[in-house]
């Protein structure tokens, strides 16, 4: 019974590996971005300019603009979000109609916040 649904299921476990290595990627390259703009927070001046300009270089490229259009933006925004705040610092953030609230919970407690 070559071809039957074992073999579907065979093919679907074999791709499984690759889809957790491809996450693993994604969840390390975010990390990498949440580090720098944490350091970024901590700049002053021409460090802070040159730091931001280096960071816009990373991750404003011509594929990210694509992919910001193809995925509805929310990593966009949440990388425009972030940015801002790590350059702002405000005391006290508010957010409305937040659908992905545990995301972004997630990533302002990298930059020292916490929510409620």
């Amino acid at each position: 019974e070559a071809g039957g649904a074992g073999a579907g299921a065979a093919a679907a476990s074999a791709t499984a590996p690759a889809a957790a290595a491809a996450s693993s990627v994604r969840v390390d390259e975010y990390k990498n971005m949440l580090k720098r703009l944490q350091e970024l927070s901590t700049m002053k001046g021409h460090e802070k300019a040159a730091a931001a300009s280096r960071f816009v270089d990373r991750y404003a490229t011509p594929a990210a603009q694509r992919n910001l259009e193809i995925i509805q933006a929310f990593r966009g925004r949440l990388l425009r979000y972030l940015t801002w705040i790590s350059t702002i610092k405000p005391d006290i953030l508010t957010v409305q109609e937040l659908d992905k609230y545990e995301d972004f919970s997630q990533a302002l407690e990298h930059l020292g916040y916490t929510s409620a």
